[in-house]
């Protein structure tokens, strides 16, 4: 809620748009929706977007202009981790096919 407040302050005195962008795993984007929801007013100056690490992936991989940026953001979410498994072994935070490697 703090960031939502303030970067509605902050876009509303540089007369900007302010979007807060909540990113997720995929199971946790309606709960996100869901708990959120009710205490934010949007306009047209603020808006609240909650989606999915996944979908930010698929969205840079299919849409990103080919940018270093870009390539730097793609490399990110491909090799992003999700802690360790019961054998002390790094688990990728997508599902690889999901990712198409």
């Amino acid at each position: 809620m703090r960031l939502w407040l303030l970067g509605t302050h902050i876009a509303r005195r540089l007369g900007l748009t302010f979007y807060l962008v909540s990113l997720t795993p995929t199971a946790q984007v309606q709960a996100t929706l869901d708990g959120f929801g009710p205490h934010q007013v949007e306009s047209n100056e603020r808006h609240f977007v909650a989606t999915a690490w996944e979908e930010l992936y698929h969205f840079v991989r299919d849409h990103a202009q080919p940018t270093p940026d870009a390539h730097r953001l793609r490399a990110y979410l491909e090799n992003k981790t999700a802690g360790y498994d019961r054998q002390g072994f790094l688990r990728p935070a997508f599902i690889r096919d999901l990712l198409f490697f």
